[in-house]
């Protein structure tokens, strides 16, 4: 798990010093990796970067932000980090983890740099919360890879959906929409024919969805959040 900036190792030195020749060439080669878990640590201090006395655990996204949010959230300037801290006796336990605002400086980051997109370790670790969600949603629900990087203006409605759903703003060159769970697995299928396409949904179970768009050689893809009640 890596900061965007700060100390000697980081995700802007890492991407300058180790992979700019892909960078300059074939950004679409890289997806940016991040975290939706977040490190405990034992300290001596309740500053940052205080001494630590052991690592205790990982907590996922949901984990760490729910007890944040019974604390107080900080964030560090010098690595662009949320964390929250509370102390037990003698000692403090401070957890260092990405929320909306740090993972929203990564995602602008891979749209400054054009990389294909990013990725994370790993889908259910935010639990019931959505602003994880949002933010993907807000940096990459129109996002096509640089191969071909037109302005597609897809709907998808109603959103969240109960029975079915209807695609809108499609073209010729889109000729596969899937959807899939959170595990991965293909639950729905279309193959859409004109602008519109209409897909039953009444046998998904109650959760949140990923909607693929893509062309049939797959060097066009717009991906949606669907959310099933």
């Amino acid at each position: 798990m890596f900061a965007l900036s700060g100390g000697t190792y980081n995700i802007t030195n890492v991407i300058i010093n180790e992979y700019w020749d892909v960078v300059e060439d074939n950004p679409q080669k890289l997806i940016l990796g991040v975290p939706y878990y977040g490190n405990k640590w034992k300290t001596y201090t309740s500053q940052p970067y205080s001494t630590v006395i052991d690592h205790t655990n990982q907590p996922t996204y949901r984990i760490a932000m729910s007890a944040a949010e019974q604390d107080t959230i900080l964030w560090d300037g010098l690595s662009n980090t949320s964390w929250s801290f509370y102390g037990s006796g003698d000692y403090f336990y401070q957890t260092w983890f990405d929320n909306d605002s740090s993972l929203g400086l990564k995602y602008s980051l891979v749209k400054d740099y054009q990389l294909k997109g990013t990725g994370m370790w790993a889908l259910g670790y935010d639990g019931a919360r959505m602003e994880l969600w949002d933010l993907l949603s807000s940096y990459f629900e129109n996002y096509v890879s640089i191969e071909n990087n037109h302005n597609y203006h897809i709907n998808l409605f109603p959103n969240p959906a109960r029975n079915s759903i209807k695609i809108s703003g499609l073209t010729g060159i889109h000729n596969s929409i899937n959807i899939f769970d959170l595990m991965g697995n293909l639950v729905a299928t279309d193959a859409p024919i004109g602008n519109e396409s209409s897909i039953n949904i009444e046998h998904l179970n109650e959760g949140v969805y990923l909607l693929i768009i893509s062309t049939s050689d797959e060097k066009q893809r717009i991906i949606k959040r669907l959310v099933k009640k």
